[in-house]
């Protein structure tokens, strides 16, 4: 992160507060400048602005640089920001609650497309959830259930402890014993 403050004083409090997680590639004192925004798109960090602001020409430079910059009065924010930053980085899923898992246990193929045959082991999956496809303890896919079938039937959900059949959009390349997991943000 690039991090900049009206003073000395609040940036030397600033720095102290950060985790050792937190790797700040440039720190000054002053309004933020093209060089602050091209240094943050380069290595792909946010800019903190404590106690004063960016000229609207700055602005529109890191807006067209997809660089974000947060402008704050209060310390607490930016400390908060950061923590929140790191915890994504380091649980990608922290911000999600989790509505259902469920267990692939066949595949069926039917006009060439293939069907996730799912038992629902923990809540329930809706159709239009995001979910994670997961294996082996690792995320490898994100996907949306597209339809759900029991039986013959068409249904908008799979609760626990049922057995149906999913499909997703996009299309992901799952093997049984794989596990989905449906979330919300």
């Amino acid at each position: 992160m690039v991090i900049k403050a009206d003073v000395q004083g609040t940036l030397e409090a600033i720095l102290g507060c950060l985790s050792e997680d937190v790797r700040v590639i440039h720190s000054g004192v002053g309004p933020v400048t093209d060089n602050d925004v091209f240094l943050a798109q380069s290595s792909g960090a946010k800019i903190y602005c404590f106690n004063n602001s960016a000229p609207r020409f700055i602005k529109n430079l890191a807006d067209n640089s997809r660089v974000e910059i947060m402008e704050t009065k209060i310390i607490y924010e930016i400390i908060e920001d950061i923590q929140s930053r790191v915890l994504k980085m380091l649980e990608p899923t922290i911000d999600e609650t989790i509505l259902g898992e469920g267990t692939i246990i066949a595949e069926f193929k039917i006009d060439k497309l293939r069907i996730a045959g799912i038992k629902v082991t923990k809540g329930e999956i809706t159709k239009g959830d995001s979910i994670h496809l997961k294996r082996q303890n690792d995320i490898i896919k994100d996907t949306k259930v597209e339809g759900i079938h029991q039986g013959k039937l068409t249904v908008d959900k799979a609760k626990l402890g049922s057995e149906s059949g999913m499909t997703f959009r996009p299309y992901v390349d799952f093997k049984i014993n794989d596990v989905i997991i449906s979330y919300n943000k």
